[in-house]
């Protein structure tokens, strides 16, 4: 939790470091701003950060920061991300995992243990912007799921950074009526939406205004971040998001994530943030036999980032 004062001076840290951020006029009081974060993961980046990250920094592209996850970065991969971070001037959202890798086998005890080294890695690394976690496990029963969020979520606030947890295949937030559940448990919990992964799970596009409009209703109360990713009821990912045949789903996910921009400026947060996080393959779809990407994985990620920008900026 962070207090009104560190909250005031979180926000011109970040206006002062980042005068590209993406601003619109508040709905309700055009005399103030409310403000789009958008961050670009490193997720499958072949590049060598640091320069990669000084190319961002000298084109247009809406970046204002980077998310990553210390556990899968070597020793020289961590201090390019750390110099590339700090010659930049960029945020980071660092990414946790309750176990590293999946194991299906460890306790609610060893999870939480997990949970507490990578959240102190992390800020021991470079002081995050934002902490989003991949929490528990898919299988748990209600009780050891309440058991892992009553001890972690204790320990966040004891935290000066926010952590966040994200909606994901795998974990215990899989689906929205477990979350719902956990949510309506703890009022301090917060989220990560990447809503692909409930579309998937629940093998249809989701309904605000009926069947989930529950769901939505805690989303909009809850998630400080946010997954940009679209998939559709087969898969977590679209093929190519820019293609005319899945024009119903981008505008489908558009109008969910407008909701949560629309929720936390009602709120009155200063910001809400998004990662237009698609993923390389196997992730990506490939063409069978030669396995070659079927789009431009940064070339999607670019046109995500800019699209939301302006829809932001529009809505």
């Amino acid at each position: 939790y962070m207090g009104p004062f560190n909250r005031i001076i979180e926000v011109c840290r970040f206006i002062m470091a980042h005068p590209s951020a993406i601003t619109r006029a508040r709905k309700n009081d055009s005399s103030k701003t409310f403000q789009l974060k958008i961050f670009r993961h490193t997720w499958g980046l072949e590049h060598n950060f640091r320069t990669y990250f000084q190319k961002l920094r000298a084109s247009d592209k809406p970046y204002g920061g980077i998310e990553a996850g210390l556990v899968w970065l070597n020793a020289e991969q961590r201090k390019d991300l750390l110099a590339g971070l700090q010659e930049n001037n960029y945020e980071w959202i660092a990414m946790v995992f309750s176990d590293t890798p999946m194991n299906p086998t460890l306790s609610v005890d060893q999870h939480i243990a997990e949970f507490k080294r990578q959240v102190e890695e992390a800020i021991k690394f470079s002081c995050p912007y934002m902490i989003n976690c991949h929490g528990g496990r898919d299988s748990w029963s209600e009780e050891e799921s309440e058991k892992f969020f009553s001890a972690v979520l204790a320990y966040v606030k004891t935290l000066d950074v926010p952590v966040v947890f994200e909606t994901h295949r795998g974990r215990v937030m899989y689906n929205p009526w477990t979350t719902i559940r956990l949510l309506k448990k703890f009022p301090d919990l917060y989220l990560t939406a990447d809503l692909s992964h409930w579309v998937l799970v629940a093998e249809r596009l989701l309904d605000p205004q009926n069947f989930d409009k529950e769901a939505f209703e805690f989303l909009c109360a809850r998630v400080k971040h946010i997954h940009g990713r679209i998939g559709h009821e087969q898969a977590s990912q679209l093929s190519d998001p820019r293609a005319p045949e899945w024009a119903g789903h981008v505008a489908a996910f558009e109008s969910w994530w407008r909701l949560l921009f629309d929720a936390a400026e009602q709120r009155g947060d200063a910001c809400i943030s998004l990662t237009p996080e698609y993923g390389p393959p196997t992730y990506q779809p490939t063409l069978p036999y030669t396995q070659q990407p079927i789009a431009s994985l940064e070339a999607v990620i670019d046109w995500a980032a800019q699209r939301m920008s302006q829809h932001f900026k529009d809505n």
